[in-house]
């Protein structure tokens, strides 16, 4: 746990300070002791009396147990709060990661806000009733037309009944024809009855004058008597009236039969006049009646089709109607529900607003946990440069103390015992180091060897690297570098991105330092995962991945790529690193100059992750032969499964993950 380490990391950094007193309370008295002088240090409260080096050890001492005890106390206290702050942190996101929800929830609810105050939804109730009604009174023109359809749909029936009337006129008129035909021809035959009994008379009459002529002629021949001659007379005067008669018969048979015939024709003109002109009426009638039956077969066709579409649309009618109505419940109950949301929403806000109030404490907090850290680091590094000068001061010391105890008997027996101090004190330093040494050798050298294999921060010591350090891991993946926001300035010099720089909570480089310690060993690979400004997400995986030392300008080796946003990282392989200060490129420009971001340039923008953000992010896809506009980046690397070698875990868990999975 965190309270070991501070631990000793306290008790290295009390030593350190003690031992940095002793040794100027030490040289004090060894000047003094140079110049014959009596007094010795000007820390001594009793007078100006001189102590004795067992005094001033003993003296050291109780202020060390002193001091040990206090500290003790106070990080007492610091693990209990850092215990406090951690189980408040543990099911919390970072304080970014929350900024960015917030601000994204303040946006919805500003936009949910909007739309329940806006018009849109008066508007398209608006609409739905106005295409009701237009719905409506399509309908009602649909059963008008219906309604005249159907009128005209009776007319060809009432037409219908008078075609058969007119035909069955027609059929009398035909009738009415025959019976003149057989009329007349009865006339005819009547006509030639008498024209054959006027010539049978005739010839019977001319016979019988023929006869009388030949009995007058033999009367005429052979005389005879009076009675004779009267007959005579009396068969002239028949046949004399007999001509009479028959010229009268004839004249009257003649007039009769002009009259009766020329009447007869006179009748038959006119009845074919009639006729003829009934003829041409009723044929005129047929052809309009042709014509209408033929409009009114289309008129029906019309009028059927028209029915079928109406029965086809009526159903759809009423499904959309059933659909408007629906719609304008759901969103009447939408409406109602984006009001409970809202009212939720502004609650949930009220709680954010709390719990990030508290978050800024907790954050707060952490970043004073964060500077003790990085006190305590720096302490640590003081320490080891004290003790190296410690040894150094103290063999000379050694040396020198020898020298004398030739020359001077007397201060034989105190200079034993200063060496015995002296030694104590070395082998408490170097027991110290040691313990310090342990602790880091026991922290994981990448998230690969982390225990809970989860997602949070970690300290990690990587390989050959006495200095531990704190990044992301998201499972066995550790961060290296994160842009999303703009926050960090990227555009720094070269010493600056050999240590890194930024917050493993946010926007981070990890160094290249740490780098040439974590991938030395050729046994890493890389994953980038970006997004560009359309939310779309770009994976580029390579299977080998190492960063050289610093005197090779910590130049770039990859290979075994794989994933959808093509190879723009090959163009940059085996190139050195270079930054504002540094040029490396083989571009006739200052690339990282230019684009304000150091990186492994080349030629400019083929792939760039640390320029400015909203301006040299950039990744160039050759698919589509453009670039991709980055807007946030997450650089990873891991130990690859076929060469890591698998370390034990620490024994009392060092790695003590710092901070919940991040969201």
């Amino acid at each position: 746990m965190y309270q070991s380490i501070y631990l000793w990391l306290s008790i290295a950094s009390v030593v350190c300070a003690t031992t940095i007193s002793d040794e100027n309370k030490f040289k004090e008295n060894v000047v003094l002791r140079d110049e014959g002088n009596v007094s010795l240090d000007k820390t001594v409260v009793t007078g100006n009396d001189a102590l004795s080096l067992e005094d001033q050890v003993h003296l050291l001492k109780n202020q060390m147990s002193a001091l040990m005890n206090q500290r003790r106390e106070d990080y007492k206290m610091l693990e209990n709060s850092l215990k406090k702050t951690m189980k408040k942190n543990s099911m919390q996101l970072s304080d970014l990661d929350l900024k960015a929800e917030v601000i994204q929830l303040r946006q919805e609810i500003k936009s949910l806000r909007k739309a329940s105050t806006s018009n849109k939804e008066r508007l398209t109730v608006e609409w739905l009733s106005e295409s009701i009604t237009e719905l409506r009174t399509e309908l009602s023109e649909l059963q008008e037309a219906s309604s005249n359809a159907s009128r005209t749909f009776n007319r060809p029936n009432a037409m219908q009944e008078d075609v058969i009337e007119l035909r069955n006129d027609f059929t009398k008129l035909k009738l009415e024809i025959e019976a003149l035909k057989l009329r007349q021809e009865s006339t005819e035959r009547i006509v030639k009855e008498l024209q054959s009994e006027a010539v049978q008379r005739d010839e019977d009459l001319r016979k019988s004058t023929k006869f009388i002529s030949q009995n007058l002629d033999g009367m005429e021949t052979r005389p005879e008597a009076d009675h004779r001659m009267r007959h005579k007379r009396f068969l002239r005067q028949q046949l004399h009236d007999i001509d009479a008669t028959e010229k009268y018969l004839k004249r009257q048979l003649n007039e009769l039969q002009h009259h009766h015939i020329g009447e007869r024709l006179r009748n038959l003109e006119t009845e074919h006049h009639r006729l003829a002109n009934a003829n041409f009426n009723l044929s005129r009638q047929v052809t309009s009646l042709e014509k209408l039956h033929g409009s009114m077969l289309e008129l029906l066709e019309d009028i059927e089709s028209i029915q079928n579409k109406l029965d086809k649309t009526i159903p759809d009618i009423k499904r959309e109607i059933s659909k408007v109505e629906f719609n304008a419940a759901q969103l009447s109950s939408e409406q109602s529900l984006l009001r409970e949301e809202s009212h939720n929403a502004a609650k949930s806000i009220q709680a954010m607003a709390v719990s990030v109030s508290a978050l800024q404490d907790e954050r707060e907090e952490a970043k004073q946990f964060y500077k003790i850290v990085q006190h305590l680091q720096q302490d640590i590094e003081k320490m080891k440069s004290a003790s190296s000068a410690h040894q150094d001061f103290f063999h000379g010391r050694i040396e020198k103390i020898e020298a004398d105890s030739k020359n001077n008997s007397t201060l034989q027996s105190r200079t034993v015992e200063e060496l015995q101090i002296a030694t104590n004190l070395i082998k408490q330093l170097e027991s110290v180091e040691l313990q310090y040494e342990s602790i880091v050798n026991k922290l994981p050298s990448d998230c690969s060897q982390v225990q809970s294999n989860s997602n949070g921060l970690y300290l990690i010591a990587p390989a050959g690297q006495q200095r531990p350090i704190m990044t992301h891991c998201n499972g066995h993946w550790m961060t290296i570098q994160r842009r999303f926001d703009g926050s960090v300035d990227f555009n720094r010099s070269w010493d600056e991105y050999a240590q890194g720089f930024g917050r493993p909570s946010g926007e981070f480089y990890i160094g290249n330092d740490v780098l040439n310690h974590l991938t030395g060993d050729n046994c890493s690979s890389l994953k980038i995962e970006m997004e560009d400004i359309y939310d779309n997400v770009w994976v580029a995986e390579y299977n080998v991945f190492s960063i050289a030392s610093r005197a090779n300008g910590y130049r770039l080796t990859i290979a075994g790529y794989k994933g959808n946003a093509s190879d723009a990282f090959d163009y940059q392989n085996n190139m050195e690193f270079s930054a504002i200060d540094v040029d490396r490129d083989i571009s006739n420009t200052h690339c990282a100059g230019n684009y304000e971001g150091g990186w492994w340039f080349s030629h400019c923008q083929h792939a760039n992750l640390n320029g400015r953000y909203n301006l040299g992010l950039t990744w160039f896809d050759s698919s589509r032969n453009e670039w991709i506009a980055v807007k946030s980046s997450h650089m990873m690397v891991t130990k690859r499964r076929e060469c890591s070698t698998l370390i034990p875990a620490p024994e009392n868990d060092v790695t003590t993950k710092t901070t919940t999975d991040k969201v």
